[in-house]
């Protein structure tokens, strides 16, 4: 058995976080400026165009069409970008929209793997759900930043996780809790500025978009690296029996629970 060893303290990894931050800033001011415009826009559109064209069915229905490639956008620009943070340099739109174009796929299919899963550990109750869920907190950025694929990008975050469960919770939560508190702060500092409500509502989605969402983005990065560099015993066979078990309770639930739903509807 191989002995674990010290994660990164919060503030090596907040010092890494904001250092990376500064690094990349102009790609992280481009890409997720955009972002913060798009829903903006989008935040505003539909409210006017269902006032100017109530009860046009096709208009409607072209606007939830356009709503959905803006949400598919977003979201390969995000995946383009966190795949580009092992750079740590700037990337311009383009080449984080062409590499997220191409992990867009494999991402949203991790994604719906780990869903299954948890479904199925949750289904034993509580803790087992929670316990997996951070086992398999590092499947989505190992596709992304190590190019893992399926299940064993599920496998390969249960490994490197595997005996540092308790000091990944620890930093996730300080990281959380710090930038709710940063977050808290600033937004009291801004309700103090005499705008209307929707401008300070807007005022916050590009805090959030700009900042918060970048340094979480970042922090998780770097503490996935960290876990990663550290010794680990891998037990390919046990954990996928694990894994394998959840998914499959889990497909059994999620089938249950869809056809109830189309029966009832």
């Amino acid at each position: 058995m191989i002995k674990t060893q010290s994660l990164n303290s919060f503030i090596n990894l907040a010092k890494d976080t904001l250092n990376h931050f500064s690094k990349i800033k102009s790609s992280i001011f481009k890409i997720f400026g955009l972002i913060a415009l798009l829903t903006i826009v989008f935040d505003f559109s539909p409210q006017y165009m269902s006032k100017v064209f109530e009860g046009n069915f096709y208009v409607l229905s072209l606007s939830m069409l356009v709503y959905v490639i803006y949400i598919i956008f977003n979201a390969i620009l995000i995946v383009g970008f966190i795949s580009s943070l092992k750079k740590k340099k700037s990337v311009s739109i383009k080449r984080a929209f062409n590499r997220g174009l191409d992990l867009l796929v494999p991402s949203i299919w991790v994604g719906m793997i780990m869903f299954i899963a948890q479904v199925g550990a949750f289904s034993l109750f509580i803790i087992p759900g929670i316990i997996l869920t951070v086992y398999l907190a590092f499947a989505k950025i190992s596709v992304l930043i190590d190019g893992k694929r399926g299940i064993d990008s599920l496998v390969y975050s249960f490994n490197i996780v595997r005996g540092y469960w308790f000091k990944i919770v620890w930093k996730m939560f300080i990281g959380s809790l710090t930038l709710l508190i940063t977050i808290s702060f600033i937004g009291i500092i801004l309700a103090l500025i005499p705008v209307s409500e929707e401008v300070y509502a807007y005022m916050n989605t590009v805090l959030a978009m700009l900042v918060m969402v970048p340094l979480q983005l970042i922090y998780t990065y770097h503490l996935y690296q960290d876990v990663k560099s550290k010794p680990r015993v891998e037990i390919k066979f046990k954990v996928m029996k694990v894994i394998n078990f959840a998914i499959v309770v889990g497909s059994m639930l999620t089938i249950l629970i869809s056809s109830m739903v189309i029966y009832l509807i």
